[in-house]
């Protein structure tokens, strides 16, 4: 019989290779959509040409993200770094707002990966566009906040940042969609370092996510 532990990390994997193909899925098309319409049309080759740019840089962008997010745990990276990555964020209208990030906080690589993923969910969390701030340093912890219509975080991370051990329940009845709540999750205590909603007097569906013992 399937060890559950072999399962959940199958069925994770599953899930993330589907996520992951249609995360780049819409720029690639968007590219093809642009290399044909310039091969169509000698008067369209210009505008074409520019649609399958901008659909390839898209592409470039948003694959260096999820590479830093999903892969192996690279380099360490600082507020400028942080920044540029965030460019290949999915949605047009995110605006990161690093303004009150300590500029000279360095984040240790499985910190500098779980944030990148911190910014996936905040996307996520955002249907309709918004602001996404972060605050604070790499010593102290880094605390997110969410701003936009309809802002809430997903349904599942309360009861998962509660009880991590339902992952292996959430992973079964999951789809690519909801993959970046429990993947948070996982990679928070794969870095040591523990997420918390800062839950105040009037509850939110989109209170401060503090990501804390960074760097300690």
């Amino acid at each position: 019989m399937t060890n559950l532990a072999s399962s959940a990390a199958l069925r994770l994997a599953e899930l993330l290779a589907n996520r992951l193909c249609h995360d780049l899925s819409g720029p690639l098309n968007g590219l093809g959509a642009g290399l044909a319409e310039a091969a169509a049309c000698s008067a369209m080759a210009a505008e074409g040409a520019a649609l399958a740019q901008e659909a390839a840089t898209v592409a470039i962008r948003r694959l260096i993200l999820l590479r830093a997010a999903w892969g192996q745990a690279g380099d360490s990276l600082d507020r400028a770094s942080l920044e540029h990555l965030a460019s290949g964020l999915p949605g047009r209208r995110i605006r990161l707002d690093c303004s009150h990030l300590a500029p000279e906080s360095r984040f240790a690589p499985l910190a500098s990966r779980l944030l990148l993923n911190v910014l996936l969910l905040a996307v996520e969390s955002l249907p309709r566009g918004g602001t996404i701030a972060l605050q604070g340093d790499a010593a102290s912890g880094v605390v997110i906040l969410i701003d936009g219509p309809h802002a809430a975080w997903p349904d599942t991370l309360p009861g998962l940042l509660a009880a991590p051990d339902r992952i292996h329940e959430v992973l079964r009845d999951a789809t690519p969609r909801d993959i970046q709540a429990p993947l948070t999750v996982l990679m928070a205590a794969d870095a040591g370092q523990r997420l918390s909603l800062l839950l105040g007097a009037a509850a939110t569906a989109a209170p401060p996510l503090l990501v804390s013992q960074i760097d300690r």
